[in-house]
């Protein structure tokens, strides 16, 4: 499902009718800063050399690249 298709549907789902844009519009800005921080955490993680032991770091970053692979099929 595409971002514009996930957003209507929520819209939808919420309130019963279609939007006129405003508030799809808004979901849609959400969902693209969500991606966003998913995106700018997994880089985080890979350069941290410091916090993070071996399995913990790829446990986190096979966590995290889930979370980012949801979000961008829209399901999340």
């Amino acid at each position: 499902m595409a971002r514009r298709e996930w957003a209507d549907k929520i819209v939808a789902q919420q309130y019963g009718h279609e939007d006129d844009g405003c508030i799809a519009g808004l979901l849609r800005k959400e969902h693209a800063r969500a991606v966003r921080v998913v995106k700018r955490e997994i880089d985080r993680i890979k350069k941290d050399q410091y916090t993070f032991r071996v399995g913990a770091k790829d446990s986190v970053l096979n966590e995290l690249q889930r979370v980012l692979d949801l979000l961008t099929k829209g399901r999340a």
